[in-house]
Parts: structure tokens; sequence; C-alpha cells
């Protein structure tokens, strides 16, 4: 009798520390997926005609980040204006929409607002701070909805 007691309690012991084993697990890959967003900064570099916006950041150091072309970034400016756009290689959004567009390595990175101002909209000149998050996927499949 004293021997099955034994054994049950060593079960009950086993078990509990199977349970608390698997909690621990679990609560370490939550963790994992609660990685901070990627954020660069930098600013505005030179306005053309049409109101789009230059950058002093390079594709390269963006898509160094683990960005890729058609994720969603949420763009903000230093004087609060902000907007969220996918990250594109060229223009393929609606009219109105806007955009991030990269290039080639070194290739700044452009905003803009197709067929739109985004300078005169945003109130943003040469020398505005700006800084881009890259946003979870299920808003990249919600922003994906203004490509053409």
């Amino acid at each position: 009798m004293v021997d099955k007691n034994r054994l049950l309690t060593w079960l009950c012991i086993v078990a509990t520390l199977l349970l608390a084993v698997s909690c621990s697990t679990a609560a370490a890959v939550d963790q994992k997926a609660e990685v901070p967003p990627v954020v660069c900064t930098g600013q505005i570099t030179s306005i053309d005609k049409y109101g789009n916006v230059t950058l002093n950041i390079p594709t390269k150091a963006m898509l160094d980040q683990g960005v890729s072309f058609g994720d969603t970034l949420e763009v903000r400016f230093d004087n609060g204006f902000q907007f969220d756009a996918l990250l594109l290689p060229e223009y393929s959004v609606k009219d109105g929409a806007y955009m991030v567009l990269g290039g080639a390595g070194s290739f700044p990175l452009y905003l803009s607002i197709n067929h739109g101002d985004l300078a005169d909209k945003a109130s943003v000149r040469i020398g505005n701070s700006v800084s881009m998050t890259l946003l979870p996927t299920a808003i990249t499949r919600k922003t994906a909805n203004q490509t053409t």
C-alpha cells in the first residue's frame, strides 16, 4: 500500500513539473511574438514641385532591418502628422493613397500621395524629422487594399 502512495505522489509531482514547463515554454513563445516593431528615423532633404518628400534614409537601411516591399509602415512627422503606407518599389497605389517608395541600394526613401501634395497636406518642410514603424501583418493586409 505504501508503494502505491509513493508512486501516486511521484506521478503527481512529475505531472505538475510537466505542466509548469509547458506553461513557461508558452510564455517564452508569447514574449518572442511581442518583439518591438522596426523603427527608422531621418529627415526631409528635399521636396519636389509636386509635394513629394525625399528623406535621408537609404532604402537599404530599411531593408536591412527586415522590412520588405509590400510591408505597411506608420509614418510620423515631428509635427504630429502621420499616415500608414505600403513600402513599394514603384507607384502602384490608387489616386490619393499614401506610399513610401524605395529603390535599389542607397536610393533614398521617398514619401508621396499618388496625385496629391504630401508636403502641403502634412505641413512639412526640408529639415522636418520623420520616423517610420513597421506595422503588424493584419494592418498590412488592410493597407494593401490601396494598391491598384
